[in-house]
């Protein structure tokens, strides 16, 4: 009988008798060798300090990984975000925003206050680019990527209107315009936008 190994493996026969078969010889269908409980509780022991080890291994690295995605996070630029929504004549529209300062059409969003929540400050924004007060229905999705080479996280959120009152934007938006779809994904200036608004509409452009 050869010493326990953690290539073992430990079955159990028809019969309900515990057997122990190598790992090599599972797939030649060689037929489980009878062993003692006492050889059994050896290859259980031995399976079970393996596992602890892989087990115990495996927390610490995701611990790692967790402090480290925890400090980036922490040190990036935080930003929310909405993708605004309205029906009209039963189609949907997209409300985009103009910022003279870039040049840019962009969905609206901006950085989170210190304090203030992702929802709070997604919100705060699309109020403020576009002058709609909204309410979130769903989560659309993150976008990550690095301006002067620093972290940004920016969460989105869908949206709907929730009344036509206009009321003023901030001064670093000069224009805000309704949309479909496909139109405001050809309107966008960012690909990363518009990849984001194509997961929200899939097969409509």
């Amino acid at each position: 009988m050869h010493p326990p190994n953690l290539d073992d493996v430990v079955t159990e026969t028809q019969s309900g008798t515990v057997a122990c078969i190598r790992r090599s010889d599972v797939y030649s269908e060689k037929r489980p060798v009878v062993v003692s409980n006492r050889r059994c509780a050896q290859v259980f022991e031995c399976m079970d300090v393996e596992m602890r080890a892989r087990r115990e291994s495996q927390l610490r690295l995701m611990g790692i990984a967790v402090e480290v995605a925890e400090d980036i996070a922490q040190r990036a630029i935080r930003a929310a975000g909405g993708i605004l929504r309205r029906v009209v004549t039963g189609e949907p529209e997209i409300a985009l925003i103009h910022r003279p300062r870039y040049d840019d059409w962009s969905l609206p969003k901006g950085k989170l206050k210190t304090g203030e929540t992702w929802e709070a400050a997604a919100l705060r924004e699309v109020r403020e680019e576009t002058g709609y007060r909204a309410s979130i229905t769903s989560l659309a999705g993150p976008l990550i990527y690095r301006v002067n080479g620093r972290l940004k996280i920016v969460l989105f959120w869908n949206m709907q209107v929730d009344d036509d009152t206009l009321l003023p934007r901030s001064k670093e938006v000069d224009a805000c315009q309704w949309l479909p779809p496909a139109a405001a994904s050809a309107r966008l200036t960012y690909p990363i936008e518009r990849r984001l608004l194509a997961e929200m509409f899939p097969g409509q452009f």
